[in-house]
């Protein structure tokens, strides 16, 4: 009965789609120069342990249970079951004269189990309008940094305030955020599949979020991307919102975050590399004891993702691996300073690593601030973290594999603080994620099906399925 009533649910879906094909082809058949797009996105997740949850046992400084509720309607292997669907629309305008550049790109979602009205409008990566002033470029609304490109495809950082840009000599590209209200890049291809469970954090406040960033780009065969950012955290978020004379008296406590990137492309034909230098300087004010710096922590740290792969329009394949330093502690266990800590969406394209537990491999400013927390269920700790994708085109179908592996420094004892590989220097467990994505794509139409499963070591015990049919048109 359970199968049959999903394949209801994917016909209907299936129906819904052509349905919309139809109709909007025929009232938009003149190209305007606006574009409309509907999409619609069927789920089943299942989220299984292998023993009680009460048996699991935390490694230290870590609490691998917070967040998990086990239904006790159910199994108690069963953490979680759940079956959900979307339906959006959007539109896409793009216009561009000598003095004069315009694009629109937004989508309005409804789930069928609305938690927060944020999560209705998602902008696209670049929408915004601008207007030629000296010879630059001069714009308000969210713009993709063109200084930052990274070997994970599914990274991605931009602002979301006042912007200048300008290209010259053909190669080079010079952007400028004047200012950005920080939100962490929001976008809806990260944000497809909905977290576990929603978590009200008694902590978020709407303090100053205010960042400025700098960057120059140049392009060719061998590609050079610089950048620098500045955040002031203000008085929002988990970790900032502490010193409260100092909030009261300056409107913020003072935490602030520097942080920039290097980066190094190079294609030869259709075979492509990526190197990526990222550090982060920075303070957070707090009350909290486990510092060595009475008053602080201490933020300074270093990442590098590297990566290469193939694509000439028919077979791709790659793969990327990031390295993050970890906290360094001294033989009592306190922090002497904070790792790296990193800002824009996950750096991952997978589903239930990224998108339903949302574990980030470092410290991340995320829409809620400063995070840190060693924990799966949202983690923000210090790991090493890679991807291997392999994709294969074959007239208008696609098939697409990816994996994905998280392992998690240790987050407690003496620690030097430094990018390692060694064995010891890692907890001893792990949690990968294996997808097959296949799909038929039809002049920027698709219909498709998603197949994820989520594993784990057995001192977790984690498993995870998830199946997802989906479709859009674009018109």
């Amino acid at each position: 009965m359970k199968n049959i009533t999903f394949l209801c649910k994917v016909i209907d879906l299936k129906l819904s789609i052509l349905l919309c094909i139809y109709i909007n082809s025929s009232l938009f058949a003149e190209d305007i120069g606006l574009r409309f797009k509907s999409s619609a996105r069927f789920f089943e997740t299942q989220l299984m342990v292998e023993e009680k949850s009460s048996e699991i046992k935390n490694p230290p400084g870590w609490n691998l249970q917070s967040g998990f509720e086990t239904n006790p309607n159910q199994d108690v292997s069963f953490l979680n079951r759940n079956t959900n669907s979307y339906f959006g629309l959007g539109a896409i305008f793009k216009q561009e004269t000598t003095s004069l550049r315009m694009n629109l790109d937004l989508d309005a979602l409804k789930r069928n189990k609305l938690n927060n009205a944020e999560d209705m409008l998602y902008f696209g990566k670049d929408c915004f309008i601008a207007t030629d002033f000296l010879g630059f470029w001069v714009g308000v609304g969210r713009r993709k940094f063109s200084f930052r490109e990274s070997p994970f495809t599914g990274s991605f950082d931009g602002g979301d305030g006042v912007f200048i840009e300008r290209d010259f000599l053909h190669k080079w590209k010079v952007q400028m955020f004047l200012w950005d209200h920080y939100t962490g890049f929001r976008l809806l291809e990260k944000e497809m599949i909905p977290t576990y469970r929603e978590i009200d954090d008694p902590f978020r406040s709407e303090g100053q979020r205010r960042r400025h960033s700098f960057g120059i780009s140049y392009e060719d065969q061998h590609t050079l991307r610089l950048g620098i950012s500045y955040l002031e955290l203000g008085s929002f978020g988990k970790h900032t919102k502490e010193v409260e004379s100092q909030v009261l008296k300056y409107g913020a406590d003072g935490d602030a975050l520097l942080s920039g990137n290097l980066t190094h492309k190079f294609i030869y034909r259709n075979f492509y590399s990526i190197a990526e230098l990222l550090w982060a300087k920075g303070v957070d004010k707090t009350l909290n004891q486990s510092t060595t710096t009475k008053g602080s922590f201490v933020i300074e740290g270093e990442a590098i993702s590297i990566g290469g792969g193939y694509n000439d329009g028919f077979l791709s394949f790659g793969t990327s691996i990031f390295l993050n330093d970890s906290d360094e502690r001294n033989a009592s266990n306190q922090i002497q300073k904070l790792g790296f800590v990193n800002s824009g969406t996950h750096i991952g394209s997978t589903f239930f690593l990224s998108q339903y537990l949302q574990i980030h491999p470092s410290a991340h400013v995320t829409e809620q601030g400063l995070e840190r927390q060693n924990t799966i269920l949202r983690g923000r700790s210090a790991s090493s973290y890679g991807e291997i994708f392999f994709g294969i085109r074959v007239f208008e179908i696609q098939l697409k594999l990816l994996g994905a592996l998280i392992l998690p420094y240790k987050a407690s004892g003496a620690s030097d603080g430094k990018i390692s590989v060694k064995k010891e220097n890692y907890e001893n467990f792990y949690i990968g994620e294996v997808a097959l994505d296949l799909s038929y794509q039809l002049d920027h139409n698709q219909l498709g099906l998603l197949l994820s499963h989520l594993s784990s070591s057995h001192v977790i015990g984690l498993q995870g399925t998830m199946i997802s049919c989906y479709g859009s048109v674009l018109f």
